[in-house]
């Protein structure tokens, strides 16, 4: 059998150095602190490997050993495991006279070994970690690519790869066999351990990435891919010598070493030949049981089931619907006493419709790369009636007596099933990116439905149950009310608002980045140069109808949309040619700016006193809480980033 490729290629690096646990030694980061200077690390970084001072916002009460101390779990696997962790120096005896106990206990591993861990809740009180956002799997198809290779490494013992500092050692003390013990390195179980850890070897990942290495690590997981197998074990070996420059000790056995298409990866298996994720076999065998377990007994306890959901809001990523399906068992489990949490009670007959639901889908996979083409549809709904915009066709419709008593919210994401049933075919095998001005409606369309109220959620499953037999992809995103200005108009029954910018503001941009030579956003009236595209049909003297109907290639166009079709802007841009000046919302937190900004060719021009300089045409008054809105202009480039 093959040796795997990173055990063969690294000529230089003695096996032992690689990842065998004889050669490890706890804080061993210390000993290359030169190494990191050299590399650039920043102060923060540096001071953590050369010794981890602990931040208290209170210091721990010191209780002073004595010789009766004893330990309260001793066991003969634990035993055997603390005395490798002595052996590697992760534990030191305490050489001084009062300091902060914690227990240590055994948990069990797959190997039927144990892994010795300190309880460190009582220390923990005194901590006050930070919140930040670890990568997650989440992020990971973000980073992926169709037909990506891929690599993993794992850092062997990773957390003992830190030192503690001497003066806080004493706060990590424990009792084995009468004896006092502290940790000399960052120990599993304190608060503050993966914030510290992640920032080192985040700093260690950005480090690859200037060295043009595609890399995500999540903690001590780094995965690396490329395009091309060859290039990638180029890029996997520079990992693996930096690291090991670095002081840090790989695992070899649990690294993937050979380039493959096919890598578990933060608890989810990702295929990027077949554009796939799926749980792994262990995870299906696992759900699948506890499932088993709980349609056979038709009983639970708020312990398993609270256990139950959070492993299905896991798998939810993978399996399509999956929250969706999993929003009665939430119900019944919402209403299980905390008091009594190993108390069985029945499972109602809702809940177990949807296990045996999860039973049949444990094995589906869901798409990794979604659909390339987008549909976007804007909806609205008002006490008149609803209206949507499905790319460049309006359509609307009024309330009947029964709908016209339903709360807004109802309303609101009854327009958005009504915009989807009424495009079926335009949608099938779609991204379609609905967008509203309820985040209500957002939340429960993004979640999969929720458990305060039963009828949203039963709109929400016609929805993705819908979208899901059309093999369509569902994008909510929110727009503000005063940016939703066509469906708003068109469920209110009234005629289409008409922005225009006043002639001084426009020759102000015009004075910055030149003439544009068409508006392809305009009527007759709103057009800010001679030659304009209109959406009106019966515009005779527009140069054609509908700018998305057409490539655009340009050297200089003027966009002004209805703020609500910019992201269908922006993706057009992806095919267009020339530079384009462009009028967005100043909206900072909207999901299309970090695309914007990659588009620039120039710092965005502030658009001042609205009031005076934006008109509505259609009404000849104000734009509807002009006072409310802000805007910018943008010189962007056409084409792909």
């Amino acid at each position: 059998m093959a040796k795997p490729f990173l055990e063969t290629n690294l000529k230089t690096t003695p096996q032992k150095e690689i990842g065998k646990n004889d050669a490890f030694e706890a804080g061993r980061l210390s000993r290359f602190v030169e190494v990191w200077k050299e590399e650039g690390a920043p102060q923060n970084i540096l001071q953590t490997i050369t010794g981890y001072i602990i931040p208290f916002v209170k210091k721990p009460p010191r209780v002073p050993f004595h010789s009766k101390i004893i330990s309260r779990f001793e066991t003969k696997k634990l035993n055997s495991e603390i005395q490798t962790l002595i052996q590697q120096k992760v534990l030191e005896i305490s050489t001084v006279q009062a300091g902060f106990l914690s227990t240590m206990f055994p948990v069990p591993k797959p190997n039927n070994k144990v892994r010795p861990i300190i309880n460190l809740k009582g220390l923990n009180k005194f901590l006050t970690p930070k919140k930040f956002r670890l990568l997650n799997h989440f992020r990971v198809p973000h980073f992926l690519q169709k037909g990506d290779f891929l690599i993993k490494i794992d850092i062997s013992q990773a957390y003992f790869h830190i030192p503690v500092a001497n003066r806080h050692r004493r706060f990590l003390s424990i009792v084995h066999q009468k004896k006092v013990f502290q940790f000399t390195c960052l120990p599993f179980g304190l608060s503050t351990a993966p914030l510290t850890f992640a920032r080192v070897s985040n700093w260690v990942a950005s480090r690859l990435r200037q060295m043009n290495i595609r890399v995500i690590v999540y903690l001590d997981d780094f995965l690396i891919a490329n395009q091309d197998p060859m290039k990638l074990q180029k890029d996997a070996i520079e990992t693996v010598q930096f690291l090991l420059r670095l002081g840090w000790i790989i695992n070899m056995n649990k690294s993937l070493q050979d380039p493959s298409q096919h890598i578990e990866y933060l608890g989810i298996e990702w295929d990027t030949f077949h554009n796939t994720k799926a749980l792994p076999e262990k995870k299906i065998f696992s759900l699948r049981k506890d499932l088993s377990k709980l349609l056979s007994s038709q009983k639970w306890s708020w312990q398993s089931a609270k256990s139950l959901l959070g492993k299905l809001n896991f798998a939810s990523f993978v399996i399509p619907l999956g929250r969706l399906h999993s929003r009665k068992i939430q119900r019944a489990a919402n209403i299980l006493p905390e008091k009594s949490v190993r108390k069985k009670f029945p499972i109602p007959a809702k809940a177990l419709e949807e296990c045996n639901w999860w039973i049949q889908n444990l094995e589906k996979k869901d798409s990794l790369f979604k659909f390339s083409e987008t549909i976007f549809i804007t909806s609205d709904a008002s006490d008149q009636g609803w209206g949507a915009q499905i790319n460049e066709k309006h359509i609307s419709g009024t309330w009947d007596a029964h709908q016209l008593q339903w709360h807004i919210n109802k309303k609101e994401l009854f327009a958005v099933l009504l915009a989807v049933q009424s495009e079926k075919d335009l949608i099938k095998n779609k991204r379609v990116v609905v967008q509203s001005d309820n985040r209500t409606v957002i939340a429960y369309i993004k979640n999969q439905g929720g458990t305060r109220s039963s009828q949203l959620t039963g709109l929400v499953f016609q929805l993705l149950t819908l979208a899901n037999k059309l093999q369509a992809e569902i994008c909510p995103q929110y727009i503000p009310g005063i940016y939703n200005d066509v469906a708003d108009s068109l469920s209110r029954q009234n005629s289409l608002s008409d922005w225009h910018l006043s002639k001084k503001i426009c020759n102000q941009i015009f004075q910055k980045w030149g003439n544009p030579e068409v508006d392809l956003f305009a009527s007759s009236k709103s057009k800010v140069v001679p030659a304009y595209v209109s959406r009106d049909t019966k515009d005779k003297d527009a140069l054609f109808i509908d700018a998305f109907s057409k490539k655009w290639e340009y050297k200089l166009a003027w966009i002004f949309p209805p703020p609500s079709l910019i992201p269908r802007v922006l993706a057009h841009l992806n095919q267009a040619k020339g530079s384009y000046i462009l009028i967005v919302p100043r909206w900072d937190r909207v999901f299309w700016r970090s695309d914007l900004r990659t588009r620039a060719i120039d710092r965005p021009f502030q658009i001042r006193n609205l009031h005076h300089h934006l008109k509505d045409l259609t009404t000849q008054t104000n734009v509807t809480k002009v006072q409310h809105l802000r805007l910018e202009a943008w010189r962007v480039r056409g084409g792909q980033f």
